[in-house]
């Protein structure tokens, strides 16, 4: 339903822009945060893992140029910041060069959530989950326990069958590769909140 909705008013939308004559002056760009859970791996929602079904997100980018197809570059969701600002100073950056160029070799995520109402799930209260990316293989490493788990995207895309036990080499090469490259991520730095930003994450549900 939810679907359907976003369909209706994204399309109400793109024909008044249609209306107005301005739809081919203008960049259009269409993603989401996070996917969702529907019991693929035992649970719903989002912001508890770190499965394909929550980080594998769709991106829409539409320009004045004339081009159809998909992008079959491995990028993050990040990179989009960089996609906006270019288009932004010029309108006529191809995306499908853009994507190509920015590609990643190795690709990274995570997830550090506590959720005060995980109840009667308490192993859900504090989530905290590192995950890599690189020649087809994907490490999850989760902070609860200091597990990992270890699939093969390309053989296994649905992540059903763990591989850590299996496969300890790679494991431990991933390891490292996660542990050495996003050190840069220890290092938080601490934000005062207004009274307004926190009224706003109070009617989105983030704070109570």
């Amino acid at each position: 339903a939810e679907i359907a909705w976003a369909d209706h008013v994204l399309g109400a939308f793109f024909k008044g822009l249609r209306r107005s004559g301005v739809l081919d002056k203008v960049i259009l760009v269409v993603l989401s945060d996070h996917g969702e859970e529907f019991g693929e791996h035992g649970e719903f929602g989002h912001g508890r893992s770190l499965y394909r079904e929550v980080i594998r997100i769709p991106v829409i980018v539409r320009t004045a140029r004339d081009q159809v197809g998909t992008v079959p570059a491995e990028l993050e969701a990040r990179d989009f910041f960089d996609l906006l600002a270019r288009m932004a100073r010029t309108p006529d950056v191809d995306p499908v060069a853009w994507a190509e160029k920015r590609r990643r070799r190795r690709r990274y995520t995570s997830i550090y959530s506590t959720s005060p109402s995980a109840a009667h799930r308490p192993y859900l209260g504090h989530v905290c989950m590192r995950g890599v990316e690189e020649n087809g293989f994907f490490l999850i490493w989760s902070g609860y326990g200091g597990t990992y788990e270890l699939y093969d995207r390309v053989r296994d895309p649905g992540q059903s069958n763990n591989l850590a036990r299996m496969r300890p080499d790679r494991v431990s090469a991933m390891a490292r590769s996660l542990d050495e490259s996003v050190a840069h991520w220890v290092n938080r730095v601490p934000v005062e909140h207004t009274d307004e930003t926190m009224d706003l994450l109070r009617v989105l549900g983030y704070v109570e």
